[in-house]
């Protein structure tokens, strides 16, 4: 095999993963079996759609990552740095999950939002005003329109 071919290493990073009950939990983490270290599991402050972290780390275990809940994204990165071995090199992380656990993630790290444009429509207006996206992101997440940030 191809050292561009090659599998990505196991266990090569760890999760911060937090969801709304619209989305299919075990099936958002089976295609990450063999290349989490382990997931932590937050709840969603923003959306009274969150589902518990506690339920969320049993659907994780459900695709055979190793899992715990976590009360926030905070805590689950002080656990990550406390459990680091010098040794190693610094830990990879992907935070996701849902959107707002995005947007939670960003305004913790003070990124300035961002405002997104349609691509494929052409009205140039934020997805929060543009009729196609209409809403909070709420139907853009689902669809395939190409965004581009400004």
């Amino acid at each position: 095999m191809a050292a561009e071919e090659e599998a990505p290493a196991a266990a090569a990073f760890s999760m911060i993963a937090g969801m709304i009950n619209t989305k299919d939990q075990s099936g958002y983490f089976r295609p990450f079996q063999g290349m989490v270290r382990h997931v932590y599991t937050v709840p969603i402050f923003s959306s009274d759609a969150g589902v518990a972290n506690d339920e969320l780390a049993v659907r994780a275990s459900e695709a055979d990552l190793s899992a715990e809940p976590v009360s926030s994204i905070m805590c689950a990165l002080k656990l990550l740095r406390d459990t680091w071995d010098e040794g190693e090199p610094p830990p990879r992380i992907l935070i996701g999950g849902s959107l707002y656990q995005a947007g939670e993630a960003l305004k913790l790290n003070g990124t300035p939002q961002l405002r997104a444009h349609h691509v494929s429509c052409g009205c140039r207006r934020s997805l929060l005003c543009c009729p196609i996206g209409r809403g909070p992101l709420r139907e853009a997440r689902d669809t395939y329109t190409e965004l581009a940030l400004r």
